[in-house]
């Protein structure tokens, strides 16, 4: 047993006071808006909104509306010109940009707060797992934790580099709480000097297979397409390996982020060969937003991160505080934060499954796929296919929804489905999938049953690993790993032109 499981068993026995009492949420949140509000109000945005006039959140409420990117972009300009002082009064250290899968490429500043907060979040995840199981879960403590990071470096703007998320945060996390993590954290990121992408990954794959590796820890969609692709090679460098757990007998932990890990897991079993304890890291570049403490898959806001409001989806006038979220209700999660973003809209969706303590469950992102007003929604899609599969037998390795407007309004469910674990027949499949759509939404189905506004949607069921070398060419194209995710739902032609050649069966109803 390594020195540091033993203070990883020590530590996770106090898991509930690293995590912050629950007993008054207001009270935190109140305390860190308060925060917030002095160490930015000199800037250029303080002195526009009157931080100094600030006394309570409904002082806040009243001086600063809700944001989006779009608002605060001339800000960020300014910064990106060189501006000090302009949406931060700290030090900045790095400059977020994001893949823009919403279609705008941003760039956010990260202060050394935001590392600090990624740091505790993650620390808090790996203790609470600790302290499920002290004995047992702690032997994750005892090898490597591999961290697959984007490239964290891409290049400067005056003097501050310029990087993906999970990039910057494994090279400033050594100032946080993962200090005395950094002997069993391991990245992948001293390969991004090889620029090109099949040589650095045999060397990634051939570097990692030497190690005895516990944990694994990315982003979910490309993190898995990793370990496929070690899976693959292994034959290569003199392994013989059926799974992932027969070259990493001691894998038995992940923390995953950056897209629900419900759309995954068959894959992730699939390749593993095992069943894997996971846990969820819902964040963005703009900060961490909420972590999954436990097996339950809800979500714990991190209130000492973020100051949150929430604005009913059904009623967008309102913002309300975390002591006045109810449960089973859809809301907009707003953020003010150290990074410089003020009642700043995410655009994401979420549901409180609990309310004492506060538990939330992400929904959807805001661009749901929208050809004829129906508004059909990521959980309703993704229930449909997941109902059709128990119906069927089969299992599903991957999708997206594409919506066409010509010559009629209709969905294309691109989809492939592990080997060996197709449907029986194709089209009672599609009929399935889109009787239970109707099911979830009674707009949808009268725009095809009544009004005939949509067409019954079309199948492309397409060839093993069509996603998975998707993924592989945006990255050889220059994209940054951890940052190749795919839309789940879309409307980019060039998305079924590339797939339009994967196809090995066309269904329609």
């Amino acid at each position: 047993m390594t020195g540091l499981r033993i203070l990883g068993m020590s530590f996770s026995k106090l898991i509930n006071k690293i995590l912050y009492s629950y007993k008054d949420p207001l009270l935190i949140q109140r305390k860190i808006l308060t925060n917030i509000i002095k160490v930015n109000k000199n800037t250029l945005f303080g002195k526009i909104h009157k931080f100094s006039q600030i006394k309570s959140i409904k002082d806040f409420q009243s001086h600063c509306p809700i944001y989006t990117y779009s608002d605060i972009e001339p800000y960020i300009k300014k910064m990106l010109n060189g501006e000090k002082n302009v949406l931060i009064g700290s030090k900045q250290i790095y400059w977020g940009k994001t893949a823009g899968t919403s279609g705008t490429q941003k760039f956010i500043p990260i202060t050394r707060k935001s590392i600090f907060n990624a740091s505790k979040c993650s620390l808090r995840i790996i203790l609470s797992y600790i302290s499920e199981n002290t004995k047992e879960n702690s032997k994750i403590l005892d090898g490597i934790m591999y961290l697959y990071s984007s490239d964290p470096y891409l290049g400067e703007i005056n003097g501050l580099p310029v990087g993906f998320g999970t990039g910057a945060f494994d090279q400033s996390s050594s100032t946080g709480f993962l200090r005395f993590l950094k002997l069993n954290l391991y990245s992948n990121s001293k390969f991004y000097n090889i620029k090109n992408f099949d040589i650095r990954t045999n060397m990634m794959v051939q570097d990692c297979c030497k190690l005895n590796i516990t944990s694994f820890f990315g982003v979910t969609s490309i993190l898995i397409n990793f370990m496929e692709t070690i899976l693959q090679k292994a034959p290569d460098l003199g392994i013989q390996a059926d799974k992932l757990i027969d070259i990493f007998p001691n894998y038995k932990f992940s923390i995953m982020g950056g897209e629900p890990l419900q759309f995954y897991r068959n894959r992730l079993r699939h390749v593993v060969g095992s069943e894997v304890d996971c846990r969820e890291l819902y964040g963005a570049t703009e900060e961490i937003i909420a972590a999954q403490f436990g097996s339950k898959s809800s979500l714990t806001p991190m209130l000492d991160a973020n100051f949150f409001e929430f604005v009913p989806v059904d009623n967008p006038e309102e913002r309300l505080l975390i002591n006045e979220i109810n449960k089973h209700k859809e809301y907009f999660i707003i953020i003010t934060n150290y990074n410089g973003l003020y009642s700043y809209n995410l655009g994401d969706i979420i549901e409180f499954v609990s309310t004492t303590p506060p538990l939330l469950i992400f929904k959807r992102r805001k661009d749901t796929i929208n050809l004829a007003s129906e508004k059909i929604t990521l959980d309703q899609l993704y229930r449909s296919i997941r109902n059709a599969n128990q119906k069927f037998g089969s299992k599903t390795k991957d999708y997206i929804i594409c919506g066409i407007f010509h010559p009629k309004p209709r969905y294309i469910l691109l989809i492939e489905f592990f080997p060996n674990s197709h449907p029986t027949d194709y089209n009672k499949y599609l009929f399935e999938f889109n009787s239970n759509l109707m099911k979830y939404s009674s707009v949808y189905a009268d725009l095809i049953k009544v009004q005939h506004a949509i067409s019954p949607p079309i199948m492309w069921v397409l060839e093993n690993d069509s996603f998975k070398k998707y993924q592989i060419q945006i990255l050889n194209n220059g994209h940054p790993a951890g940052q190749a995710k795919f839309p789940r739902i879309t409307v980019k032609k060039e998305i079924l032109e590339y797939f339009s050649k994967k196809i090995i069966k066309k269904v329609e109803i």
